[in-house]
């Protein structure tokens, strides 16, 4: 921080020029001390405006680097979404809850048998619990993806 200047002051009593009209030892003192203090205090002055503009530099560099990491990101998002790298949610149409029991047991994934022409009765109702076994569960399923608003409902 620049601090006030504050020269001495020669008394009107002091000798400036000898005989010869030279300047006195006194005046010369006083006169080199006032140059000194006014050269620091222009010095301090140049020597702070200069600081001042290599701060100014670096802040413009920062700037541009993080403008230019900005458009950077936002040509990659571009890029991303043309390229279809981002899980769009679609809100339409709207998933139903179905009707009916849902089942979050565990469950054995259904093998299906060999059926035998014309199908047995036995073979149709088996085929009849494995859809009604797999419709139960996946019922469980949307209704859990609609409660979690992964599918809006």
């Amino acid at each position: 921080m620049l601090k006030p200047i504050r020269l001495t002051r020669l008394s009107s009593q002091v000798q400036i020029a000898d005989a010869q009209g030279r300047p006195t030892p006194v005046f010369m003192r006083y006169f080199n001390d006032t140059l000194d203090r006014i050269e620091g205090a222009v010095n301090g002055v140049i020597d702070a405006q200069l600081a001042a503009d290599q701060a100014q530099e670096a802040a413009n560099m920062a700037q541009a680097t993080g403008e230019a990491a900005q458009i950077a990101a936002d040509e990659k998002i571009t890029k991303a979404e043309a390229d279809g790298l981002y899980v769009q949610q679609d809100m339409t149409p709207t998933w139903q809850p179905g009707a009916g029991a849902a089942d979050r047991g565990a469950f054995t994934v259904y093998a299906a048998p060999t059926i035998s022409d014309p199908p047995t009765a036995a073979e149709v109702q088996a085929l009849a619990n494995a859809e009604q076994a797999s419709q139960r569960h996946l019922k469980a399923l949307l209704d859990d993806l609609i409660a979690n608003s992964t599918v809006t409902g």
